[in-house]
């Protein structure tokens, strides 16, 4: 069974901008510290703990990205990639030759390897 993940590209970038996230997750969580909890009280507070969910928010979505860009062996960079849900061993291999049982890419009757995937064919 297969099923699509964001590809190599935009999980780099995801991760890339949670890095900024929390940045400024950090910078604004300090500035409301230090500017409007001496003047404003609770609602200063309220303004911190926003800043404290954002840099967290920031924290999973790097730590998703990171894995999701260096799970797989394969180096593309695409916006999306089709992935196996089983282990490769335990996939029922097509007996249509003319198909690529991995992704299901059109494929010659020479071919050694897939054109899409890049996985060697039975």
């Amino acid at each position: 069974m297969k099923s699509i993940k964001p590809g190599r590209g935009p999980s780099r970038r995801g991760a890339a901008g949670a890095v900024f996230q929390i940045i400024w997750g950090i910078i604004w969580t300090a500035l409301v510290c230090v500017i409007m909890v001496p003047v404003a009280g609770a609602i200063g507070l309220l303004f911190a703990l926003f800043g404290l969910c954002f840099t967290g928010m920031g924290v999973y979505s790097l730590c998703y990205h990171k894995r999701n860009a260096q799970a797989d062996v394969q180096e593309r960079d695409s916006l999306l990639e089709i992935v196996d849900s089983q282990p490769e061993e335990e996939m029922a291999i097509s007996s249509d030759a003319s198909y690529c049982p991995w992704c299901g890419e059109k494929l010659g009757e020479d071919y050694q390897y897939c054109p899409k995937c890049g996985r060697k064919l039975p």
